[in-house]
């Protein structure tokens, strides 16, 4: 399968998932990074790690300082309930 305007590389990745060939084109960057991204999944063992890594990160997080850059986010975001204490 090829998609010539690949943008967020949504068909590239279903055609990988349906282990298909698959060919993605696109001349903006970003759609070239996003499709890249879909395309180069990750081990499974690797995602857990990261995870386990960012989990203790947060655990390890100074809570004001997290609460004041949660308020520097737009509303969007912000919308999240305060950090449970630890």
């Amino acid at each position: 399968m090829c998609d010539v305007f690949s943008g967020r590389g949504t068909t590239l990745l279903q055609g990988l998932l349906r282990r298909r060939k698959a060919l993605a084109v696109d001349i903006n960057p970003v759609a070239y990074c996003v499709s890249a991204a879909k395309a180069s999944v990750p081990q499974l063992s690797e995602v857990k790690r990261h995870i386990t890594l960012l989990e203790q990160r947060y655990a390890d997080s100074n809570r004001v300082v997290l609460e004041h850059e949660r308020q520097l986010l737009p509303v969007f975001f912000r919308r999240a309930d305060l950090l449970p204490e630890k």
